[in-house]
């Protein structure tokens, strides 16, 4: 987004401080994509949500009983 400022800005197309905000906001959310993205894409993060997966199910396990896992049904 900053490139296109620059753009008009040669071209001689006044920017004002909203324009300046609003590109420096979309860059900063484009960013914060890209470092999810790339988070959730690793090995760090997959091991993460593995381990989170693993904790919730056995809270469940301890909540309904052994009777809640794959395969047992009521």
């Amino acid at each position: 987004m900053a490139e296109l400022l620059i753009k008009i800005y040669v071209m001689g197309i006044t920017i004002g401080p909203e324009a300046n905000a609003f590109a420096a906001r979309r860059d900063e959310a484009r960013i914060e994509r890209s470092e999810l993205r790339t988070s959730e894409a690793s090995k760090e993060g997959r091991t993460a949500r593995l381990h989170q997966r693993t904790s919730e199910n056995e809270h469940f396990k301890v909540e309904e009983g052994f009777l809640y896992e794959a395969g047992i049904a009521d």
